[in-house]
């Protein structure tokens, strides 16, 4: 296998380091948890406002990008808007190797995610905009061994329309990275991204502990981890400094971070280059353990060259 399509949100990211509360009192406009969500006027006042510095992300870009870098070919579907940040998304999937297919949305700009690094904490402000709008109408016509979703995604327009993309199963393996789930609305988890996990509709399941215990409406990961096996082929949660619980085969297993080197300061996170290493492993036909093993380098050198960029 050698190939893979991925849907997610087109979104570009900032970082700023700065008291959370500011930002709290000028841009509450929908607050959950930690985390706001931006209107559209809200958005376009902070875009003209603040100072922010914006590069490529989205989670699912992201893993697609790694996978090319590594040979894999890789496509990515998604909507951008029609304004600089949209195009700076499109030169980084191609540059990277990957293909794209992105549904330009010029009524809305191009979504983005701003993390602010409070002292204490790490708080986000997400605008989606124009990655609401999806066009997933011609993934169905195109041959691929892996279709791969983030969770971010099935809270899209078009959610329902790539739910049902899984229950087709037009591809060898259907995988999801449970990122965003978190942030997700209980009647997505529960109507569209559940059904689909526990109905032998995906292969291959990622997230972090937290996603998984989010998932499976339980505290104790070794039950969330138990739990998955008996619905999915292959396991894999992430657990930062802890490394990582791989399920597969009726097996458990446990696999140390890279090396055994640790990060400290958690100035973003890895799951979505773990994602890429584990894919690309499964892909090139490894056994879960080196496939997690590579997920875990890809963490390593991902974290290593966000840190450097940041001066820590």
């Amino acid at each position: 296998m050698d190939s893979i399509i991925g849907l997610g949100r087109a979104l570009t990211d900032s970082d700023v380091f700065a008291d959370f509360s500011d930002f709290e009192s000028k841009y509450a406009d929908n607050k959950i948890g930690r985390h706001i969500y931006l209107t559209k006027e809200s958005a376009e006042r902070l875009l003209s406002l603040e100072k922010l510095n914006f590069r490529p992300g989205g989670s699912a870009a992201n893993t697609i990008c790694e996978c090319a870098n590594m040979g894999i070919k890789s496509v990515f579907v998604g909507s951008i808007g029609n304004d600089k940040r949209g195009m700076q998304f499109a030169r980084r999937i191609k540059n990277s190797g990957a293909f794209s297919e992105l549904n330009i949305k010029s009524e809305y700009p191009t979504g983005f995610t701003l993390l602010v690094h409070s002292k204490d904490r790490k708080c986000g402000l997400y605008y989606y905009g124009a990655s609401d709008f999806i066009d997933i109408s011609s993934i169905d016509k195109k041959k691929f061994d892996v279709l791969y979703a983030e969770s971010y995604i099935f809270s899209a327009e078009a959610g329902s329309e790539i739910a049902d993309s899984y229950k087709k199963r037009k591809t060898n393996i259907n995988s999801i990275n449970l990122s965003g789930i978190a942030s997700s609305a209980p009647e997505i988890v529960a109507e569209i991204i559940k059904p689909i996990v526990t109905g032998g509709y995906c292969d291959i399941l990622i997230g972090n502990e937290n996603e998984f215990k989010k998932l499976f409406e339980d505290e104790n990961i070794m039950n969330c981890a138990v739990m998955s096996g008996s619905y999915i082929k292959k396991t894999a949660i992430t657990r930062g400094d802890k490394g990582s619980i791989v399920v597969s085969n009726d097996s458990i297993d446990f696999f140390p971070v890279y090396k055994n080197i640790k990060f400290d300061s958690g100035i973003l996170g890895d799951g979505d280059s773990y994602a890429a290493g584990f894919l690309t492993g499964i892909m090139h036909g490894y056994n879960t353990g080196k496939s997690a093993l590579l997920g875990s380098y890809c963490s390593f050198r991902k974290l290593s060259n966000e840190l450097r960029n940041h001066n820590i």
